[in-house]
């Protein structure tokens, strides 16, 4: 489910795209270009379809979000020239907070010891290519484009800390400029304000991120991800799905018609004799069945 398939995936379907304009004609740059598109477009079903599932914490997207937002006003620092906007660093111990983005490949794993011109060793990801190229961020090539001071996002991922850091008793954080200060910081101040700015500190509440019942796998999470992402007019078969997630299509028919259905969690309508599945919402025309009239489909 890594690196090698999705470069299938993307020379797949440029070599698609490339039979469009006539059957001898060679895969180009424009060809490789869509196979990218739809990769990236595929991931990222997944993981919005993952999160509106609530089987991956909603606290990721906005993660990303700030990530992203960080890069685009990096990248509009100068209006003369466009400057490399595409990787970024954070101290190894908030590594794990980027685990997530990297299984649905919104970011990728450089390298776990980057020394920064600022001194100190980090590990370094970059923002997916297609990502970058959509919003018109330039990809780094040489190491001084991304080893600035500015490029350690760790003020950016700070504000996320409560949500992995459950041994802290209490923590507070300035809703101005988002510095985190632990209770030891700020305990013998009577009004808790942050150092920078001066601004009175939110407590913030350590807690569990309530998540939807069941332990699935990656390839699971995939699954109902992309299926959360369909409505009825983008309902795929199992084999599509199956080839996008990467997984065979036997675990997603038997898992989406004897679980995923059962559950509700996703809708499931028969054309030509197939299944296609797409995400249950309350208004659907096809409301939840008793289990005896289950749909199995036919491996």
């Amino acid at each position: 489910m890594g690196v090698p398939r999705t470069i299938g995936i993307i020379l797949q379907n440029a070599l698609i795209q490339a039979e469009t304009e006539g059957e001898n004609k060679k895969i180009s740059i424009k060809d490789i270009n869509v196979g990218l598109r739809y990769a990236k477009k595929m991931y990222m079903q997944q993981f919005q379809g993952a999160v509106k599932k609530k089987i991956i914490p909603g606290f990721y997207m906005d993660m990303w979000n700030s990530i992203l937002g960080k890069a685009l006003s990096e990248k509009e620092r100068t209006k003369k020239e466009k400057r490399p906007a595409s990787h970024f660093m954070i101290d190894p111990m908030r590594a794990k907070y980027l685990e997530v983005l990297c299984e649905n490949f919104i970011v990728h794993l450089l390298e776990e010891s980057r020394t920064s011109k600022y001194g100190g060793k980090y590990f370094l990801y970059a923002i997916d290519y297609e990502i970058c190229r959509e919003n018109d961020i330039t990809y780094a090539e040489v190491k001084d484009e991304f080893t600035a001071a500015r490029f350690i996002y760790d003020s950016v991922l700070s504000k996320f800390d409560c949500y992995f850091v459950k041994e802290a008793i209490k923590s507070y954080r300035c809703p101005k400029c988002n510095s985190i200060y632990q209770e030891n910081e700020v305990a013998k101040m009577r009004v808790k304000r942050c150092f920078e700015c001066d601004e009175k500190l939110e407590e913030i509440i350590h807690r569990d991120v309530p998540m939807t019942k069941g332990n699935y796998t990656e390839a699971e999470v995939k699954i109902l991800g992309m299926i959360g992402s369909l409505n009825e007019d983008e309902a795929m078969s199992a084999v599509e799905i199956s080839e996008a997630v990467g997984c065979s299509r036997q675990k997603v028919s038997n898992w989406c018609s004897k679980v995923l259905y059962k559950k509700g969690l996703i809708n499931i309508i028969k054309k030509n004799g197939k299944n296609y599945y797409f995400d249950y919402e309350e208004e659907s025309n096809y409301p939840m069945k008793n289990d005896a009239d289950i749909i199995v489909e036919e491996i």
